[in-house]
């Protein structure tokens, strides 16, 4: 899609959050859950709401003009390679 709708001055990107903190899809979610996902990502927590929406907000700012076809995983660093 980056690509057919590049010359039209679209960017198109993918955020991807994973588990996200406290929202209705990890409602049932434990603490204990929470806890150890936390403690499997490198920066030590889980990803929030605020977090998952601030990288949003970033694709949609002129701050990422030079930005398409880009997939940013927003989880704390838990997918990394």
């Amino acid at each position: 899609m980056a690509a057919e709708l590049g010359p039209l001055g679209v960017r198109v990107n993918l955020v991807a959050g994973g588990l996200l903190e406290r929202t209705d899809a990890s409602a049932l979610t434990t603490d204990e859950v929470f806890g150890y996902v936390a403690d499997s990502t490198p920066l030590r927590k889980t990803t929030t709401v605020s977090d998952f929406a601030e990288a949003c907000v970033y694709f949609a700012a002129d701050a990422s003009n030079a930005v398409t076809g880009q997939s940013l995983s927003v989880d704390g660093g838990l997918t990394m390679p």
